[in-house]
């Protein structure tokens, strides 16, 4: 193309001279055809166009007009008859302005600037303001003791951060993964051991929209201890057996005493690390009972100890027997009991020829001290021999001295007795029938007999009227059992105390009434005697297996069963209150004396912690016939130190006062650690504390650094070792003096779609906590750095991280200098550095463009002034 010019000169004096005409010509560049814009969202935008001839092709775009060379550029070298350019790292609702160039093989170069009338309009397209967070989801975590990893989704790329702690008040951030994505992962680190954290995520898109979770929680795990037992390896050796949930050390502490005073530890040094753990104990004392807890230290040198466990170990000894008896004996049945000093099985020997027990019974192999084993099988009227045996878990085993034991003579029931008559014949001379008893012998059978015969009736008769005098109906020639004459001795009661009731009411006569109270007692009294004597004859109820025990610090639950419906009674008293040669004087008991039961169970209750207790049990039939157990011991477990009432409060400017309550005596500290960088720094956590053990508690923590959080923690240790823990909210002796700090600070205008004079103006910025949004700002570059502003958008007081104002009011083509404000919510303001913006121009002139075309292609075009 070729073009004709020339060039004029002013001087001071306002003469003008001008030059000839002169002409110059650029080369043919390619023909560029269908510029379009494609594909455009808040971010991004595809630019795509034709050329006549394969040639490169590349963008330049601005926000403001007219677009130079040297505004922004993208595209690529590469050849072709058509090319799309992607444009990205766009500014969200703003319009944008740009041309197209496009070079031959020959360096030839085309252009297409949108001119329509003579005039450069460029092409242009507005990317959407993108006002819309992501949207978060799948929100999970997964903890270790100290560690935790946070992972969430987002619908749309953003970057990723976690704020936590160990409350609703957080404290801790992590630092911004500034990397946009849609799955995000960040870790935790430097977290307590067996504490519960609360949450939020926090995703910005690449338009500044941020978005905040809703509060989640997770809870690190703890260093625990688990599956403790004891198995014996010998009368004087014990195995004993634990799991810890991460690898740890092995140590056992352990003594004869039930506080562990005078505790050994073995082994002296811990061992290696492992989750499962097996230490032997040796050279243990035999038949002896040990108390015992397990202890682990972890690579964190975090130490756990279990609960006091006992074990006995075992012995040589065998089981002392006692009390042998043989009660009741029938005429083929006997019942052998004994007592034993501890539980033992039960079996026993017997025979006809003593010294030779040829039969015996199968073995009980319950383990009992109260021993009851019934002979079946035995002849009547006949003298047996029998020892006991038991054995004990130990498989000691002990033999009683012989005894013996007649059966009674045999038991026929009256349906199978029957009478023979003998036939006396008497004669001479021939001999005799059968030989028989003396006639005389006979006779006197019959007299006696006869007599036997009146004798009873004449019990019948007198048993009769008896039964009449107390209930009061003629029974002659009935036939009652004893349980339907209790019950109608029950009915007469009955009958007698509403007499009794209705002549109290009615009776004036006060020695009338005496009277008859006197005559119905003489009634009743012979009842009275005959159940008693019934009651004797009812056995009692039979307990049927070893007691078994639930211990804690201050209750016992004591269950055991019975053969028969009884009720329940614990006798107890304290080791040192009870004399074993007294045994029955117990000082407690707890009793349920209304229901009858087999299956019993009572709970003593006001014990005291680690004491040792003596206890009997007494069962009572429903018909008065009671049993009682031999004694047992138990030893109450020690008490767990519980804090309660526990409250911070700043004393001075420099330290808190800490106060607290357990129910039991502990010792006291607090341990409090420094929040630095939103994070518990523990490399600094310190302790404050005192040694005597009291029930009220009292630490005041000195020294404390203005300005900085603390987190609190309160531990408690009683005189066996046991811990409580409870965690304070974190706390400051003064109030944050810090203002925010503002960084990241960019602003993007463009003229408002559809408007010639009217800008958009869009500021962000970021702070390190949680502040307001505001912008001051003048119009003009007049302002000095510290200058004051009288301008400002209205202040969002919404606390966050990622700020930004809209500024709709400022004219084109001016400059304007700004100032973004923020202030946290302890009040501290803080104020960026003064920045300056040019808002957009309006449009360039065809000789504007012209002249940026020459400049571009010949360097001395610069030098010409129009």
């Amino acid at each position: 193309t070729t073009y004709s010019y020339k060039v004029f000169s002013t001087d001071a004096s306002s003469n003008t001279a001008s030059s000839s005409g002169y002409t110059v010509s650029t080369n043919d560049g390619p023909t560029i055809s269908n510029v379009s814009v494609t594909n455009v969202s808040n971010v991004s935008a595809d630019i795509t166009w034709n050329t006549n001839e394969a040639a490169s092709g590349y963008v330049f775009y601005s926000t403001t007009t007219p677009v130079a060379a040297s505004d922004n550029e993208a595209g690529w070298a590469t050849l072709s008859v058509s090319r799309t350019v992607s444009l990205t790292s766009l500014a969200g609702g703003t319009k944008y302005y740009f041309f197209v160039k496009s070079q031959d093989a020959g360096n030839n170069w085309g252009y297409d600037y949108n001119i329509t009338n003579g005039t450069t309009t460029y092409y242009t397209f507005t990317t959407p303001l993108d006002i819309t967070p992501p949207t978060i989801s799948g929100v999970a975590s997964t903890t270790s003791r100290s560690a935790a990893t946070i992972t969430w989704s987002t619908d749309e790329t953003a970057d990723s951060q976690v704020i936590y702690g160990t409350t609703t008040a957080y404290g801790a951030t992590t630092t911004l993964n500034s990397t946009l994505t849609r799955t995000h992962s960040v870790s935790l680190s430097s977290l307590l051991p067996s504490a519960t954290y609360n949450f939020k995520v926090i995703s910005s898109d690449a338009s500044g929209n941020q978005a905040t979770s809703s509060n989640y929680t997770f809870a690190t795990e703890s260093f625990d201890i688990t599956d403790v037992t004891a198995s014996t390896v010998s009368n004087t050796s014990m195995s004993i057996t634990w799991n810890t949930n991460e690898s740890a050390t092995s140590q056992v502490e352990y003594s004869t005493f039930s506080d562990l005073s005078s505790s050994a530890f073995f082994p002296s040094t811990p061992s290696s690390a492992a989750t499962s753990h097996a230490i032997t104990l040796s050279s243990l004392s035999e038949g002896t009972t040990y108390y015992y807890r397990a202890s682990s230290t972890d690579a964190l040198s975090s130490n756990t100890t279990s609960q006091i466990y006992q074990f006995t170990t075992g012995d040589a000894t065998a089981p002392a027997i006692s009390t042998v008896a043989s009660s009741p004996v029938a005429d083929t049945t006997a019942v052998i009991t004994w007592i034993t000093d501890e539980p033992a099985n039960s079996k026993v020997y017997y025979g006809s020829t003593s010294g030779t027990l040829t039969s015996s019974t199968d073995t009980d192999s319950t383990l009992t001290r109260n021993h009851s084993v019934t002979l079946s099988g035995l002849s009547y009227e006949t003298v047996y021999y029998y020892q006991v045996v038991s054995s004990d878990g130990n498989s000691n085993t002990a033999t009683s001295s012989e005894g013996s034991f007649t059966t009674l003579e045999q038991q026929i029931n009256i349906s199978q007795q029957t009478v023979t008559t003998t036939t006396i014949v008497s004669g001479g001379g021939g001999g005799s029938g059968s030989t028989g008893v003396p006639l005389a012998e006979v006779n006197n059978l019959k007299l006696e007999l006869s007599a036997i015969k009146k004798e009873r009736d004449d019990f019948r008769k007198e048993n009769n009227d008896l039964k009449y005098r107390i209930i009061g109906v003629d029974l002659t020639g009935e036939s009652l059992s004893p349980a339907e004459v209790i019950s109608l001795v029950i009915d007469k009661f009955t009958e007698i105390t509403d007499n009794l009731t209705e002549s109290a009411l009615t009776i004036q006569d006060q020695d009338a009434y005496q009277t008859q109270a006197e005559k119905l007692e003489k009634d009743i009294i012979p009842a009275v005697m005959s159940l008693r004597q019934l009651a004797k004859l009812v056995p009692p109820p039979k307990l049927k297996t070893e007691p078994k025990l639930e211990i804690g610090p201050t209750e016992a639950v004591v269950s055991w069963l019975t053969d028969k419906p009884a009720t329940s009674v614990v006798y107890f008293s304290e080791s040192k209150d009870y004399s074993e040669k007294l045994p029955d004087t117990y000082t407690n008991s707890a009793e349920d004396s209304k229901n009858y039961v087999e299956d019993h169970k009572i709970t003593l209750k006001g014990l005291s912690p680690l004491t040792d207790y003596h206890y009997k049990l007494m069962s009572e039939s429903e018909a008065g016939a009671k049993a009682y157990s031999s004694d047992f011991t138990f030893t109450t477990k020690s008490e767990m130190p519980v804090i309660s009432s526990a409250r911070a409060e700043k004393s001075s400017d420099t330290s808190i006062l800490v106060t607290w309550r357990t129910n039991i005596p502990t010792n006291s500290a607090v341990i409090y650690t420094p929040i630095i960088a939103g994070k518990p720094d523990v490399k600094r956590s310190k302790s404050e504390g005192l040694p005597e053990f009291n029930k009220e508690h009292s630490v005041t923590i000195s020294r404390l650094e203005p300005s900085t959080i603390y987190n609190l923690e309160i531990s408690s240790s009683d005189h066996f070792g046991n811990v409580a823990l409870k965690k304070l909210d974190s706390m400051s002796i003064a109030k944050d003096q810090t203002p925010p700090e503002i960084w990241q600070v960019r602003a993007e205008s463009s003229i408002l779609t559809g408007s010639t004079d009217k800008v958009q103006t869009i500021i962000y910025w970021k702070t390190d906590e949680p502040s307001t949004t505001k912008v001051i700002y003048e119009k003009g570059a007049n302002v000095k750095e510290n200058g004051e502003f009288t301008k400002s958008t209205m202040e969002n007081e919404d606390l966050t991280l990622n700020h930004i104002a809209v500024i709709t009011s400022w004219e084109p083509g001016v400059i304007y200098q700004f100032r973004a404000v923020s202030v946290d919510a302890f009040g501290n303001e803080a104020q960026s550095k003064t920045f300056t913006v040019l808002t957009p121009k309006q449009k360039a002139t065809v000789l504007d463009l012209i002249i940026n075309n020459f400049s571009d292609t010949f360097d001395w075009t610069k030098e010409i002034k129009f």
